[in-house]
């Protein structure tokens, strides 16, 4: 039972890391596509291009919400395993 749970724990603790490596890159080329929205904007280049970074750009943000409730809810988990356990 307590290999379970530490296993468990471990697995969670992995998920949540990844999803804090993912929503790290995300933050990333949001900033990425806030210079390239900036040089846009300044160059008075086409509406449709910075309508479609901008799209990138809640698309980004969309994923990392959903990576901050995933992690969330796997520290919900961890601290349930870890009540039961005790």
């Amino acid at each position: 039972m307590y290999k379970e749970v530490t296993g468990f724990i471990g697995y969670c603790r992995n998920k949540i890391k990844t999803n804090n490596i993912r929503i790290k890159a995300l933050r990333t080329q949001i900033k990425e596509y806030e210079t390239i929205i900036d040089i846009i904007t300044r160059t008075d280049i086409n509406n449709l291009v910075l309508q479609n970074y901008r799209a990138k750009i809640e698309r980004c943000i969309n994923k990392i919400d959903r990576y901050i409730e995933e992690n969330r809810h796997h520290i919900e988990m961890i601290i349930s395993v870890k009540n039961i356990k005790l």
